[in-house]
């Protein structure tokens, strides 16, 4: 602090934007270092990776060919194929199964319209029925998320064995073992349920526990989500959906999906992705690889991407936390991405030479290399029985980039390390200084405001002349004129009162005087309304100047203990006098109920329930006071009969010169500070009060909690 006033009287008066620019711009020379030397190397590692790119290409390719069992299935899948074949896309076992497809991205969406129909008896409208799939694959299961389009929707009929009246899904396999299998999937609501295995007729035969589902309703229909274990799935497979839409015949309104399940003749071939091509793919590490068969679609893929490659840690050349400061560096890093090629999840797969991947689908090898990427790809045909049956695209950027850090970190690390930390220690120290500065402010602006919510006179002085000098001296200035309208307000209340008690006097004299005259009816009534008129501003300006007193009373420093039950039997007493009317029941459970605070406002708080009782209370009724202690706490109940809180407003009832109740003989109450001032002692005194009506709905009872005898120093001030 006494190095920036130093500054200040040298005439160098640094903004906040400019002291915090500073560090920043030290920091942001930190790139430009690394990226000179970056350039000077990029070259050799080029060349290098373009060769280990190009000969890990040619190995997994003859690698393939080598696997009789993998080559025959890739070239299965580049041949020709019936159009409903079902190309299963390759997924994970880590998806929930909840009939929601927020973990199926990446996976192509089939529709099911008009041409899935499987059995057309009537005419087909859109809106009443379709559907949209997904299907996947994974090492042990087979994965179906079905999303339908259904205006009615069916569910099962309670203790009716029957699957087939309702809305439901059916599937069809042909086994490993080459038996036909036939299975419903229906619900007697949405839930997770098991499919039925089902006969050729339709009879349900047993359920089957290996096959989870979801049904899950939507707000347009439903949603279905299945989870096969593989071993019962065999090359053959098919799906079909039923949709009933009558709840009283319900009879089958449309078939759709892909084709029908009545036979194993007329399933169609279920294609997955070759599993164990992916594992023959992942065991060459540090590197994208993907195998298209001939049709341009990806028969598998190695778990790492380009994306996942870059800086990931290799075991040859491992990454040092010196070198791992070089990971801001910044960089072009764009790939092309083809829309020609396509994988089976329908999403562009990204490569950086459409001509590579076409060149090596023709039985040429090729290579390329994305300078900007630093990067290479390679592409090499696989064959089998002398044609093209597929092609291996390799990309690689990880370990030409480790060798290039690992050959200039030594060089360029010890400038480096200096100049970051050099740059974190002016920024510190910059932030050290504008964060002491703001704390000293917030501590003053909290100071200027006392616990009860008064403004204090003025801010101590801040003199620095920069941008938080000025923001202080604006809030010191601010705070000044706080202090002078808050006093203009406190006394506003008292001279009100006193200015306005001479006149009321003088109306009051004049209204009495006429009062005595010999008036007509119509006169007379226009005098009583001005004399109620008069009365009720009456009341106003002794609130107000009951408001004033309380406000005096709470600045006394007379807080002690006192017994609570004492002073209520010493009021009840007064109250027997000052309401002969009325009559009290009071019962204490406790012989003492010792409390800390100041006798007369509780005194004064328990005048104004009890005056408020009374005044709304039926005839010859007893007003209720219970004295007891619950949980540490003193409560004084206060209960009467009469009318009940209306419910709109119990939210205002503490609210000044507000009144909600009519009386008990229907006159309106006035208006006043009564239940406004009970809370404030009440809050002063560390307690709460509350209002609330009767159970028997023909009265109110208020509820005053007072902590038990405590430091003075703890109440609410």
């Amino acid at each position: 602090m006494r190095a920036l006033r130093r500054l200040f009287r040298w005439g160098i008066n640094p903004g906040i934007r400019l002291q915090l620019l500073l560090p920043f711009a030290l920091l942001m020379t930190l790139p430009f270092f690394a990226d000179f030397w970056l350039d000077n190397w990029s070259f050799i590692m080029l060349e290098d990776q373009r060769h280990e790119v190009i000969s890990d290409a040619k190995y997994m390719a003859r690698s393939l060919e080598a696997s009789e069992s993998l080559i025959k299935k890739i070239a299965l899948r580049s041949g020709e194929q019936d159009k409903r074949d079902l190309l299963a896309d390759l997924v994970d076992d880590r998806r929930m199964l909840d009939g929601r497809d927020d973990d199926w991205f990446g996976v192509q969406k089939q529709f099911l319209g008009v041409d899935d129909l499987v059995d057309i008896n009537r005419t087909y409208r859109q809106d009443s029925f379709s559907a949209e799939y997904k299907l996947g694959t994974s090492d042990n299961y087979l994965y179906l998320f079905i999303k339908v389009l259904d205006d009615v929707v069916i569910y099962r009929e309670i203790n009716n064995p029957s699957v087939h009246r309702n809305d439901n899904l059916q599937i069809a396999v042909v086994n490993p073992d080459g038996e036909y299998r036939r299975y419903t999937i229906a619900a007697f609501q949405p839930a997770p349920i098991k499919a039925h295995q089902v006969s050729s007729s339709g009879r349900s035969l047993r359920q089957e526990e290996l096959i989870d589902a979801v049904w899950l309703g939507t707000e347009s229909g439903y949603n279905l989500e299945l989870k096969i274990p593989l071993s019962l799935v065999g090359e053959k497979f098919s799906f079909v959906l039923a949709d009933i839409d009558d709840q009283k015949d319900r009879d089958i309104h449309y078939l759709m999906g892909s084709s029908s399940v009545d036979s194993a003749a007329q399933l169609v071939n279920l294609i997955r992705p070759s599993l164990g091509a992916q594992k023959m793919l992942a065991s060459l590490e540090n590197a994208s690889i993907r195998l298209f068969d001939a049709r341009k679609r990806i028969v598998s893929h190695s778990p790492n991407s380009p994306e996942n490659l870059q800086g990931k840690s290799d075991h040859e050349y491992p990454i040092s936390w010196e070198s791992g400061l070089l990971s801001f560096i910044p960089s072009d890093i764009q790939s092309e991405q083809d829309a020609n090629f396509r994988g089976s999840t329908g999403e562009a797969f990204v490569v950086p030479t459409t001509m590579l991947v076409e060149a090596a689908l023709r039985g040429e090898s090729g290579s390329n290399v994305t300078t900007r990427e630093y990067a290479f790809i390679a592409a090499e045909p696989v064959f089998f029985k002398g044609e093209v049956v597929g092609a291996v695209v390799v990309q690689k950027s990880e370990r030409a980039l480790l060798r290039y850090i690992e050959r200039v970190r030594h060089e360029m690390f010890v400038q480096f390390v200096l100049l970051l930390v050099l740059g974190f220690i002016f920024w510190r120290v910059m932030i050290w200084l504008q964060t002491s500065r703001l704390k000293m402010l917030k501590n003053q602006l909290e100071q200027a405001i006392d616990t009860r919510g008064r403004v204090n006179d003025k801010l101590p002085a801040f003199d620095m002349p920069d941008e938080l000098g000025d923001l202080a001296r604006s809030f010191a200035t601010m705070v000044e004129k706080l202090h002078q309208y808050n006093q203009y307000l406190e006394s506003m209340a008292s001279r009100l009162a006193h200015e306005l008690r001479t006149p009321v006097s003088i109306v009051r004299s004049s209204l009495d005087n006429i009062a005595t005259d010999q008036l007509d009816d119509e006169n007379a009534v226009y005098v009583k309304r001005a004399h109620d008129g008069l009365e009720r501003l009456s009341l106003i300006l002794n609130n107000m100047s009951e408001a004033t007193r309380l406000e005096h009373s709470l600045d006394k420093d007379d807080i002690g203990s006192f017994d609570l039950t004492e002073l209520v039997r010493g009021c009840i007493e007064g109250y027997s006098l000052a309401f002969p009317t009325a009559r009290f029941d009071l019962s204490i459970e406790e012989n003492t109920v010792p409390v800390t605070g100041i006798p007369d406002l509780i005194a004064q708080l328990f005048d104004k329930l009890i005056s408020n009782a009374v005044e709304f209370s039926l005839p010859d009724a007893a007003i209720k006071v219970r004295l007891t202690i619950e949980d540490e706490v003193a409560v004084l109940r206060v209960m009467n009969q009469g009318p009940g809180l209306p419910e709109n407003m119990r939210e205002n009832l503490f609210d000044s010169m507000v009144s909600v109740r009519k009386r008990y003989d229907g006159s309106s109450s006035h208006l006043g500070l009564g239940l406004y001032i009970a809370k404030v002692i009440t809050e002063f005194h560390g307690g709460e009060i509350k209002l609330s009506n009767r159970e028997d709905s023909h009265g109110v009872v208020a509820t005053v909690r007072i902590p038990l005898m405590r430091l003075s120093s703890k109440l609410r001030l």
